[in-house]
């Protein structure tokens, strides 16, 4: 994730908080910049364009989305925006992210996709010990609070027991559970490639096992793909592989929405 917090920290001291409110400004400031520096300097402002970012740059796109591309000339060259693992709160629609809305559905362009993998064996208190000797935890929440300036009631809870956050289903790419898994990228440095995987090609899951996939106000809950690609579980949390389990998925996609925005734009 790359953001940590000291829990007790967090919740009781407004000093750590400005602490962390100022790292925050100054990782997004450099965001905010060259995102900036895109939209004035590339070459054809009349193409489309997506945007991807996962974990912490997920989480500081929120506000690059709000602040530089919202509301401009460019807004309606994006594509779609897909934050993976941005543990992206629902009440940012419609309040800071007035006029970019949540996806919902395949095809729909000028929208923002989140998703957090899970498995049933996540356990969310553990979030709240990420780093167990130095009492660290993970407080995302907090982190898009501060990030757009306190633009809601304080937080409370860590993870998956905090605020909902926009789940969009990668098999589906709706709030729908099932769905197809087109296959995962084996370039992961967490996760080593399953005996007789090629490199370079797409590892797909069994027939059918992304049927069970479902959809939670704060995860996308999977069906352990241990049997299939050892070490992916991960405790339940596939945090670290978000981008390369849902590769194929996300690549497909991509052809699709630009197809739909070429289709309405040209």
């Amino acid at each position: 994730m790359g953001f940590l917090a000291q829990g007790k920290d967090l919740e009781s001291t407004d000093i750590h908080l400005d602490r962390v409110a100022a790292s925050l400004d100054m990782a997004a400031g450099d965001l905010e910049r060259a995102f900036a520096h895109f939209l004035e300097h590339r070459p054809d402002k009349r193409r489309p364009f997506v945007v991807a970012a996962h974990s912490q740059g997920a989480i500081l796109m929120t506000r690059v989305l709000a602040t530089q591309l919202q509301g401009t000339e460019h807004e309606d060259r994006l594509v779609a925006a897909y934050l993976c693992g941005a543990y992206c709160p629902q009440d940012l629609f419609g309040s800071v992210l007035s006029t970019l809305p949540a996806c919902t559905g395949p095809d729909q362009t000028k929208c923002v996709i989140a998703y957090d993998t899970r498995t049933p064996a996540f356990k969310p208190e553990s979030m709240n010990h990420i780093i167990p000797a130095l009492g660290f935890g993970l407080w995302a929440h907090h982190l898009h609070w501060l990030l757009h300036g306190r633009y809601c009631d304080r937080p409370t809870g860590t993870d998956d027991v905090g605020k909902p956050r926009l789940q969009i289903n990668p098999g589906t790419w709706t709030a729908d559970g099932g769905g197809e898994h087109l296959g995962a990228s084996l370039t992961s440095s967490v996760v080593k490639p399953p005996p007789g995987s090629t490199a370079g090609e797409p590892l797909v899951a069994p027939a059918r096992w992304a049927a069970e996939t479902t959809v939670t106000a704060h995860s996308v809950p999977v069906t352990d793909p241990e049997p299939w690609w050892n070490g992916a579980g991960l405790h339940g949390n596939l945090h670290a592989i978000d981008v390369q389990f849902w590769f194929h998925n996300h690549r497909e996609n991509v052809k699709r929405r630009l197809s739909a925005w070429l289709s309405a734009n040209q």
